[in-house]
């Protein structure tokens, strides 16, 4: 039997109304489980404070599985653009992260 698999992605309204706050979900490339090791979580969570730190907004909550994260964001400006939060490539944060190997 050959039957064709498509891809797991929901349709989701998206909102950006000025003073709520923006809960985010992203997932790993093709749903594998790339956040299933502590190292790459705490690479993950590293990475989100130094977005808080650089972009105007607060981190409510965020939860990590092992295939996908949960963020919820409140900015602290009238003017933003969340997704600034998601943009950048790989590469450049990884080079900008905490040095997480072992010693």
């Amino acid at each position: 039997m050959n039957q064709k698999r498509t891809a797991h992605r929901k349709a989701c309204k998206g909102y950006n109304i000025e003073g709520h706050a923006h809960a985010l979900t992203f997932s790993c490339y093709r749903r594998q489980a790339f956040l299933s090791k502590d190292r790459s979580r705490l690479w993950l969570v590293a990475a989100i404070d130094k977005a808080r730190q650089k972009l105007p907004f607060h981190v409510w909550a965020y939860a990590v599985m092992p295939e996908h994260v949960h963020v919820l964001i409140w900015p602290t400006q009238a003017i933003y653009d969340v997704s600034s939060f998601l943009k950048g490539g790989q590469a450049q944060r990884r080079e900008e992260g905490p040095d997480l190997r072992a010693e």
